[in-house]
């Protein structure tokens, strides 16, 4: 598995700052493609905003045209700046710990075993959606305290959003929010009354409290984005692994006969296959001077975090995959004060879902050729459709 994105090593070599045309946006879009300026960037959030508002626009949103359901998530933190970032961002943070991440490790392996054995004597079993869909709804679900029988129900919600493609997948998936967002309310009701092990309960206490009140849509948009966000995350990084591995087999081997070396092969695999590819947009606070050009106050701009992940002015020989790598300093869990929220969760998740999996399968391998792979076409992420496998190199 050669470089994984050899177009963006033009986008390196064209940075710090290039145009490129994305989907959805009728004009190219402004990229930070080398390392200094993407760090930068995500760290200066005096002089890049999330909120457009904070940047002269009128709207908050990029597209003025997006549905109703999908403006009601947008007082998320992630669509936000300070003070209502830190002020949303406080009440995650109360209640998403490492420490507490760290002690679902063996929950996790357990999830895991129990996934792979529902696999077993599959005649042709494809990893995407027998494995790495299903665990990571399963960690989420049981993360926020949802009931076992409402997990099978919100899994097709879920599902749509891989969907979104275009435009009009946008509108398709409405319904789907529709859906899930009086399930999560009437949830937050449920748990008002009777509270529940999971962080739905630790949410709402703390929401409620006129310390950290926060509003019944900033409480829906939170729980919303943790949830989408810890699936499909998880669940493309997983997608992209396998066939990186499977195509290093001596490092493979290393880590099979070493289970101490996750930790680093997994930052390493986000560095190598980004599976967040991108920001969100953000726009500049004011006019300034940035890697010596001229920006414009109000001009758009995305960290185009792939491009980044194998800049050679940071990374050495960035275009080899290496789990020994001594410095894996990469941005695929962004930086700044947006950094992502669930950064140990998926840490977590990645190693032990990897483990065991290997573990169980040491001769684990593609049923197609690599190349014949097919990857799923999504604006900012990177992920496959299908992963078929064989369990046994016999089979």
């Amino acid at each position: 598995m050669a470089n994984p994105h050899p177009v963006l090593q033009d986008f390196v070599a064209r940075g710090p700052i290039t145009k490129s045309k994305i989907p959805f946006l009728p004009r190219p879009m402004n990229f930070l493609t080398q390392h200094a300026a993407v760090m930068e960037m995500l760290k200066s959030s005096d002089k890049f905003v999330v909120d457009g508002r904070n940047a002269g626009k009128r709207s908050q949103l990029p597209m003025c045209f997006m549905p109703k359901t999908f403006k009601l998530l947008m007082a998320n933190m992630l669509s936000l700046d300070d003070p209502d970032h830190r002020r949303l961002r406080k009440v995650a943070d109360k209640t998403f710990r490492t420490a507490n991440i760290e002690a679902l490790r063996p929950a996790i392996a357990e999830m895991a075993d129990g996934v792979l054995d529902k696999m077993e004597g599959q005649a042709e079993p494809n990893l995407l959606d027998g494995y790495f869909d299903r665990l990571p709804l399963l960690v989420i679900c049981e993360l926020l305290g949802l009931d076992a029988i409402d997990r099978d129900r919100l899994t097709a919600e879920i599902k749509a959003f891989s969907d979104i493609t275009s435009i009009m997948g946008i509108f398709k998936i409405s319904p789907a929010i529709k859906r899930m967002s009086d399930y999560l309310r009437a949830e937050f009701e449920v748990v008002r009354k009777t509270p529940k092990p999971g962080l739905i309960t630790q949410f709402v206490k703390l929401a409620d409290t006129e310390e950290d009140r926060l509003s019944e849509d900033e409480l829906l948009a939170m729980v919303f984005v943790l949830f989408i966000a810890g699936h499909e995350t998880v669940k493309n990084l997983l997608s992209c692994a396998v066939p990186c591995l499977l195509d290093h087999p001596e490092q493979l081997q290393n880590l099979k006969e070493d289970s101490s070396l996750w930790p680093v092969a997994v930052e390493e695999l986000i560095r190598f296959t980004s599976p967040v590819q991108m920001t969100k947009p953000r726009y500049a606070a004011h006019d300034m001077e940035f890697h010596e050009q001229a920006l414009k106050k109000g001009q758009m701009f995305m960290a185009l975090l792939s491009a980044a992940n194998i800049d050679p002015a940071y990374f050495d020989d960035p275009l080899t995959f290496n789990i020994h790598r001594e410095k894996v300093r990469h941005v695929g869990f962004g930086n700044g004060v947006h950094l992502c929220l669930g950064i140990q969760l998926a840490r977590v998740e990645a190693q032990v879902a990897l483990e065991r999996l290997f573990a169980r399968y040491p001769d684990l391998a593609l049923a197609v050729p690599i190349e014949r792979l097919v990857w799923a076409k999504r604006l900012g992420s990177r992920g496959l459709k299908h992963l078929p496998v064989q369990f046994s190199a016999h089979e």
